[in-house]
Formats: structure tokens, sequence, C-alpha cells
């Protein structure tokens, strides 16, 4: 079944990407398209309002969608778990049974994600990035990123620094 994807400024200027980059002739053409594919896809799955994403229940769905928007916000099993109007255990087990993850551990990884998309495309410190994130502290911080990445924040930082530089050369 198709499914269709409302294009907005983001999603148009990488979809207008795609052309020009493969019609380079450069060295660096397939790390550079494996990228932008990849941030693509990214941007994509983390969406919350693309339709493929209804099939969830609207109860889990919402609390998707509020995670996604705001991973910053200090979110508890028995907070989430009232505003499914559901018990906190019936609420984790509803939660896993259709995500696959606890609502936790789901909070981590969007929180993961932002670190990194705030690693990669700003200068802010790694300490206000652990913060603006939703991490207590830099020390857990980097435990949770480096579990979910293998790398410490400071080196996923170099690397993607390091990749934007080889690229643009």
């Amino acid at each position: 079944m198709p499914i269709t994807i409302p294009v907005d400024g983001v999603l148009g200027s990488m979809i207008d990407a795609f052309p020009t980059l493969f019609s380079e002739q450069t060295s660096g053409k397939p790390s550079r398209v494996r990228r932008l594919a990849l941030t693509f896809l990214v941007y994509l799955l983390g969406d919350s309002s693309i339709p493929c994403q209804r099939c969830l229940p609207e109860d889990i769905a919402a609390i998707i969608h509020h995670i996604n928007q705001r991973p910053g916000n200090p979110w508890r099993n028995p907070d989430m778990a009232k505003l499914t109007s559901l018990s906190t255990e019936s609420f984790i087990r509803r939660f896993k049974r259709w995500t696959g993850e606890t609502p936790i551990r789901y909070v981590q990884q969007v929180r993961v994600r932002e670190a990194c998309r705030l690693l990669t495309a700003t200068d802010t410190s790694i300490d206000e990035i652990a913060l603006q994130s939703g991490f207590p502290d830099r020390f857990y911080f980097s435990r949770v990123f480096k579990r979910h990445t293998s790398h410490s924040p400071a080196a996923y930082r170099r690397a993607t620094r390091s990749l934007d530089t080889t690229i643009d050369s």
C-alpha cells in the first residue's frame, strides 16, 4: 500500500540534493550518497506524522509523538501511563508489545538520536547537549550514549566532523 509523505522544507532539500549528488563524478560520491540516504531514512523514521505509523494504537502513537517532539522532558513510566489511562504495568506491557521496546528504552533511543543531531549540527558543549537531550548530567549521558552508539559523545562528534571535512574536500 503506498504511503503519502508530506514534504516539508528539510525533506524537500534532501530530495533536491539527490539528483545533483548522483550526477557528481567525484571519488567521495559513494560515501556522500550513503550519508544522504541514511539521513533521509532517519528523518522519515523519526517523523511520527507519517501515515504508516497510524497502525499503532492511538494512545501509544500519541505518546511516541510527544516523546519525539520533546525528548528532553522528564519522561517517567507512571506519567506516560496516566496519559494513556492505563496502570503503569499495563502501559509498559502495551508499549513493549507494540514497539518492541520498553518506554524508557525508547525514550533513551530518542534522546540519543537527538544528541547525535546536536553533536553533528552544533558546537554546543557536551554538558549542554546532555541537558537538552534529557540526561541529568554528562557522565550518565556518556554511558548511555556509548551503550547505544559504541562511541563516546566526543568521539562521535570528532568522527562526524572528520567525515564532513572528507566529504567537503
